[in-house]
């Protein structure tokens, strides 16, 4: 049992969980990459390509670059890349273990929230397709045109607390990016970093994660062993 995990969990009445990674692979049946080629058409025709998209994967860029575009291609943009995840979500596939462990926190007790970068109409329809919204309290998710209020922006952290009624120091917000580490930092919240992929166990540590899981199966773990004996 990881120790340092029961103790975090065990003072947090408040669970926040990102969504893509520790929830889903969001793009798992429609590539990111695919998605951000998409959109690079999409600016293309319309205007010159910002220098830092033209190598871009990640469609996440061009919400951060958006701004800088002419107002009607921004908004163009923007509704592109919702209908792309609204798509995906279609054929996201589920993490390992994260659906028991947002259902076992919920048992346990705690307060639920998702908070992420991805699209609010997004997160709601995976959670409905999944029968994961009575488990969830609140999404904090992208509704706001501005991608300054996105993380590493402690924003939505501070909108999910403020909407439940939670105290900062009573939350712990678990994340697969170093992002989510210095959003939950700046929040004031304490942060379980979920290394799903090799390196990130010394990243997180870098980072200063309070705690770091290679797999979602260790927080149901944890709450069951500190259940157990009620």
């Amino acid at each position: 049992m990881n120790d340092n995990l029961a103790q975090v969990l065990g003072r947090s009445k408040h669970v926040m969980f990102d969504f893509d990674g520790p929830v889903c692979s969001v793009f798992a049946g429609r590539p990111a990459p695919e998605v951000a080629d998409r959109l690079r058409r999409l600016v293309q025709a319309s205007a010159k390509l910002p220098t830092d998209l033209l190598a871009a994967s990640d469609p996440m860029e061009y919400l951060h670059a958006a701004p800088a575009l002419p107002t009607a291609l921004a908004e163009q943009v923007r509704q592109l890349f919702r209908d792309e995840e609204l798509v995906a979500i279609e054929s996201a596939e589920p993490t390992p273990g994260a659906h028991d462990a947002i259902a076992e926190c919920h048992r346990a007790g705690k307060v639920v929230t998702v908070v992420s970068n991805n699209g609010a109409d997004a997160v709601e329809e995976y959670l409905h397709r999944h029968d994961l919204a009575r488990y969830v309290s609140f999404v904090s998710a992208r509704r706001s045109p501005n991608p300054e209020l996105l993380k590493p922006n402690p924003h939505l952290l501070l909108a999910a607390i403020e909407a439940t009624g939670q105290q900062p120091e009573r939350s712990v917000l678990i994340g697969d990016s170093v992002t989510d580490i210095e959003a939950a930092h700046a929040a004031g919240v304490a942060a379980i970093g979920y290394a799903n992929k090799l390196g990130k166990n010394e990243t997180f540590t870098a980072a200063g994660a309070e705690v770091i899981v290679t797999h979602m199966t260790e927080l149901s773990e944890s709450l069951i062993d500190d259940t157990s004996g009620y």
